[in-house]
């Protein structure tokens, strides 16, 4: 990859991000992913959170950043129900679901540091791509369990992207009925 293409994916993403980042968007994808474009989520139930989570691999501690996280929260109160992340796929990626699952696992291990009750923690995977995504959305379908004894296999935790959305998928016609704002461009 030349730098002016690592440089063009890398604006991409930012253009990406700072658009999520707006309540008012980040609402119409979750609108239009999940809810077909009926208006469920509203951009004052959504509250900012950090994107940054840290762990510590090989005695060093490193950072991962989810593209967008949002809290959904409800009432006057602003209680929340559920924290939201969106992370924003150019070109298909094989770790995606080891990636995710550190991403939510994240989230669950920061609440348990501030309460005891768990509110639940949903990522969403826009792929922007026009390239088939040939990889499993699951984990165990990208790990090689063959040598692993056969006892030992439904024993192994899976984890899964349910919320896959693939732009391409969609046409103008259902892209313009389920997207209200910008994010319409986007796609």
């Amino acid at each position: 990859m030349t730098k002016t293409t690592a440089s063009v994916r890398g604006s991409k993403d930012v253009v990406q991000k700072v658009l999520l980042d707006k309540n008012e968007i980040f609402a119409d994808v979750l609108n239009g992913f999940i809810f077909n474009g009926k208006q469920i989520i509203k951009p004052d139930m959504l509250a900012d959170t950090n994107t940054t989570s840290y762990y510590k691999a090989n005695g060093e501690v490193h950072g991962q950043d989810r593209d967008v996280a949002k809290l959904l929260t409800i009432g006057k109160k602003k209680i929340v129900i559920s924290l939201v992340g969106i992370e924003n796929q150019t070109r298909p990626d094989k770790h995606m679901p080891a990636r995710v699952m550190n991403y939510d696992a994240a989230a669950y291990c920061y609440q348990l540091t501030k309460s005891k009750k768990l509110y639940p923690v949903l990522t969403l995977v826009v792929y922007y791509g026009k390239e088939a995504w040939n990889y499993s959305r699951n984990l165990l379908g990208n790990i090689n369990l063959q040598k692993l004894p056969e006892e030992m296999r439904p024993l192994i935790s899976d984890y899964k992207i349910k919320a896959f959305y693939r732009i391409s998928d969609l046409n103008a016609k259902e892209l313009d009925k389920r997207f209200k704002s910008a994010f319409f461009c986007l796609a």
